[in-house]
Parts: C-alpha cells; sequence; structure tokens
C-alpha cells in the first residue's frame, strides 16, 4: 500500500485513488454484510461478537487521506454515504470493545 501511495502524489492520480477507494468501500459492504454486521447498535449480547477485517479499513482510510490532502479530491465526493461511514466507524471500536471485556 505505501509503495503505490508513493507514486500517486498529484492531481494527475486521482482517478486511480477514486478506484482503489471505489473498491475498498466494495469490498468493505460486502464483508460486512458476510458478517451479518448491518447496524452500528449493539445489544449487549452481541458485544463479544466481532470479527476482525483492518487491512480494507487501513486501505480506505490511506488513499482517503491522500486523495483529499495530495490529489485534490473533495472528501464529499469520496466519502461513502452516512449509513456505511457508521458501521465503518464503529466496526473497529466494537472490536476494541470485544478485546477489553
Amino acid at each position: 500500500m505505501w509503495s503505490v501511495l508513493s507514486h500517486l502524489t498529484d492531481a494527475s492520480h486521482a482517478p486511480l485513488a477514486r478506484r482503489i477507494i471505489a473498491a475498498a468501500l466494495t469490498y468493505l459492504q460486502e464483508w460486512l454484510d458476510a458478517v451479518h454486521f448491518t447496524t452500528p447498535h449493539m445489544e449487549r449480547s452481541e458485544v463479544m461478537h466481532a470479527s476482525f477485517h483492518f487491512p480494507l479499513h487501513r486501505y480506505l482510510a490511506a488513499f482517503l487521506c491522500a486523495g483529499v490532502r495530495g490529489m485534490g479530491l473533495r472528501a464529499a465526493d469520496v466519502l461513502p454515504p452516512p449509513d456505511l461511514l457508521a458501521l465503518l466507524a464503529v466496526h473497529p471500536l466494537r472490536v476494541q470493545v470485544s478485546t477489553h471485556h
């Protein structure tokens, strides 16, 4: 990931960053569906139910950041819809809760 990011340095690379962001979002959505993580709210009985997929989260965060900071992408144009964004934010927190319970 870092070697790819080191080569994507200006606005001419924005379409490539968009494609990687779109791919990461597609696969994260498929993965969240596969593990039945469809709501950011968790029942007390689900606190210990967690799964890990941080590499895709990391790719998404890195390419979002690089695209907005260095390639002139607008965050509003590349961020996922609010419902998916909430799931993507809550999922790593849920994993942390499960490890500290």
